[in-house]
């Protein structure tokens, strides 16, 4: 697995990407800079199930949507930095809480 961060400024968002073997995103949290504002935390098995279950609008909306396409067929001037699965982790969690409690609170 791959775990990067890539800023894109026009909107002033921070990604993390998990990123598997083939290129493929397998989990990403999108959140605001500025503001920390945490707009999604998505997981493509979890996507997949709740797809499947025809669940998956209530999924978005609690959890955003999983980044489509493979990182192969991205921009090779794509700027990003790897960071380390904990790192992803301890972003992946606090994201997920976040929205966890904002759906509660709802």
């Amino acid at each position: 697995m791959l775990h990067v961060r890539s800023y894109w400024d026009e909107e002033d968002i921070d990604f993390y990407w998990e990123i598997d073997d083939e290129g493929w995103t397998v989990r990403h949290v999108a959140i605001v800079r500025a503001t920390g504002f945490v707009q999604g935390a998505a997981s493509l098995d979890e996507w997949n199930a709740a797809r499947e279950a025809g669940t998956l609008d209530a999924y978005i909306d609690r959890y955003g949507r999983v980044a489509e396409g493979n990182v192969n067929t991205w921009d090779p001037d794509w700027p990003h930095d790897e960071i380390t699965a904990e790192a992803y982790e301890a972003v992946w969690r606090d994201a997920r809480a976040t929205l966890d409690a904002r759906h509660h609170d709802g």
